[in-house]
């Protein structure tokens, strides 16, 4: 993996919990490749599966009732729109959307108490390979995505 920097200053981004820089290993939540679709390193990252089969077992069974489902959570009924649009229903579980998957993501970690890195960040792996990063920390990275798992499975009714 490339470097992520800030693309305004050409410097990585710096924890803003113990100022180190680049991808804390202390802090980090994860860190969001938004051009291809990947979530690498920080506590997300082994975890990020488990928000997958949720949410897919989750949608599955709401639309194995043949009713038009309405969350209350936007991100979430973002995510269902955007991921049934082309479902097949003899597959056994729809695909996520990436952009929206992420947006869900991101959202209940802030609202499970991470802070987003303010600036544009990019890592240049080479021409035409530069990727939008989003990176995420909090104070005690594992506990805002368990936070963040209850709170989505709540949401999800499971």
């Amino acid at each position: 993996m490339a470097e992520v920097i800030n693309e305004d200053t050409g410097l990585p981004p710096e924890c803003p919990f113990c100022g180190s820089p680049g991808e804390c290993q202390v802090h980090l939540v994860g860190c969001f490749d938004m051009t291809f679709g990947e979530c690498n390193n920080g506590a997300l990252w082994s975890q990020i599966s488990s928000f997958e089969e949720a949410i897919s077992k989750a949608f599955a069974a709401a639309f194995s009732k043949h009713t038009i489902a309405k969350w209350a959570n936007t991100d979430i009924q973002n995510l269902w729109d955007q991921s049934f649009a082309g479902f097949d229903p003899d597959d056994a579980l729809p695909y996520l959307e990436t952009r929206p998957f992420f947006d869900l993501l991101r959202s209940t970690l802030i609202g499970a108490g991470a802070i987003e890195y303010r600036g544009p960040l990019i890592e240049d792996t080479g021409p035409g390979l530069s990727s939008l990063i989003r990176m995420l920390f909090a104070e005690d990275p594992d506990e805002a995505v368990n936070r963040a798992y209850t709170d989505i499975c709540r949401a999800l009714a499971l």
